[in-house]
């Protein structure tokens, strides 16, 4: 992953003032957001960033360890980095995030070149971490976490100026079999909707277009702070923030989907029907073994609530294939579940089993090849899918959010159907703006003229 590109000012009070820093963000975008916070506080100490690993003298790797290959990305990027320690510029690496606060007591072991450790519940300590490692110590800071930044908290946006994301809540109260998260976010704590609504103004204010709300269950909002899910709330006082063309709301639990909420999302204009619900399987009795919440028949229910209040809204969900136990029968269950369901976007994985979850111990572990053959049949089955309902949009009009120009004229963007990085996008021309009218951070109307599997195509409007 890039370095994040941000030129900061320097306040020479606290720190040297010519002390650089890079910072590598590494997972999803709820450790995006951990990473900006913490350059943010850097920022305010006096640090510079700088866009290359070998100008800087303090180097950060913001770890994910969601699954075995988030693991190895960053082992191999903490090697990577310290390559730079051992003989660049570089004076200090620290490491941050799920890795440390799962993998502490080895992290030493597999990459010497550390000096500092910061769990995901000390991200604000990593101001004092940098300063420990630059004298030459050792630091190491991993407690359990239980807290959430706010919106007083420095934090420096490394996204495009159009979009951002704001972290709703931390931690998750979830005990699926299969997930770690519990175990290196820590319970489920949310922030007060004037809190949200407040960086919601700033980040608007700053130029954001787009505002994505992120947190593990965003269903589950508000619990703690309220005493009863609360998202609907939220989005009614997010949604009157002046300038906000799109809300964006990510990763739903199917159990705290209420009427309220979708009626929320459906009454407001500027909140994306974009439905965002990793259903994980779709059998009933994969379900119950994965400790998720719902059956085959309550989903496809709450789908068609779903469609009910909003039949154009674009469903995203996410499975796991070879699950152990899972048999054939089962997993064509799940192709009949996503044959019937006609998801817009599917995201599928194959089974990994995370050490300290109760599915790595299951003995009746589904082969390897087994999984990846019924892991290409999903993604197979889905191309079509997600190409009938690509084209069922040819001859209507989309407002498109443009984030390239790749020529004159020419770019591509996103629709309300699409999530930043995660999902497709749509490829413009502006002949009937002409070439100088298609600008990057744009919201434009734009008439769909022909579909892919995973992109649509149009001309973008007067």
């Amino acid at each position: 992953m890039p370095l994040l590109r941000r030129s900061v000012a320097r306040n020479p009070g606290l720190m040297p003032s010519k002390t650089t820093c890079g910072l590598v963000s590494l997972g999803c975008s709820k450790n995006l957001v951990d990473s900006e916070v913490m350059l943010g506080l850097l920022q305010q100490a006096g640090l510079e960033i700088v866009p290359d690993a070998a100008q800087a003298e303090v180097l950060i790797v913001n770890t994910c360890t969601f699954l075995r290959e988030a693991d190895q990305e960053s082992l191999e990027t903490l090697k990577e980095m310290a390559a730079h320690r051992r003989r660049g510029t570089c004076r200090a690496l620290v490491v941050t995030g799920c890795m440390v606060q799962r993998y502490a007591e080895h992290v030493h072991e597999l990459v010497p070149e550390v000096d500092a450790l910061v769990g995901t519940g000390d991200c604000q300590r990593i101001v004092e971490a940098v300063q420990t490692a630059l004298r030459g110590e050792r630091f190491a800071s991993v407690s359990p976490p239980t807290e959430v930044y706010d919106s007083r908290t420095p934090r420096l946006v490394s996204t495009p100026r159009w979009t951002a994301y704001v972290k709703i809540a931390e931690g998750c109260d979830q005990q699926c079999a299969f997930c770690v998260i519990p175990q290196v976010r820590g319970p489920y704590r949310s922030r007060p909707i004037e809190d949200i609504v407040e960086e919601c103004q700033r980040l608007v204010g700053a130029g954001a277009k787009e505002l994505v709300f992120l947190s593990q269950d965003s269903t589950r909002y508000g619990i703690d702070q309220y005493g009863r899910p609360s998202l609907a709330a939220l989005i009614q006082s997010a949604a009157r923030v002046s300038g906000l063309e799109w809300l964006r709301l990510l990763y739903w639990f199917p159990n705290f989907v209420s009427d309220e909420l979708l009626q929320a999302v459906a009454e407001n204009a500027n909140v994306c029907e974009y439905i965002d619900l990793p259903l994980q399987h779709a059998d009933s009795d994969i379900l119950r073994a994965m400790r998720r919440p719902g059956t085959e028949d309550s989903n496809r229910r709450l789908l068609q609530r779903i469609r009910n209040v909003m039949p154009d809204a674009a469903l995203r969900t996410a499975f796991i294939v070879g699950y152990p136990g899972e048999t054939d029968a089962q997993f064509e269950t799940l192709l009949g579940f996503v044959r019937d369901c006609e998801f817009d976007h599917v995201a599928a994985f194959t089974f990994s089993p995370e050490p300290g979850t109760p599915a790595a111990e299951v003995e009746t572990q589904v082969p390897a090849a087994v999984a990846q053959e019924r892991y290409e049949r999903l993604l197979c089955m889905q191309q079509g899918i997600s190409l009938k309902k690509n084209r069922s949009w040819i001859g209507r009009s989309l407002p498109v959010l443009v984030e390239e120009v790749t020529a004159p004229g020419e770019g591509s963007g996103r629709s309300f159907r699409d999530a930043p990085d995660v999902d497709g996008s749509v490829v413009l021309s502006a002949n009937r703006l002409g070439a100088d009218r298609l600008r990057p951070g744009d919201l434009l109307p734009v008439e769909i003229t022909a579909a892919e599997p995973y992109h649509l195509v149009g001309v973008a409007q007067q």
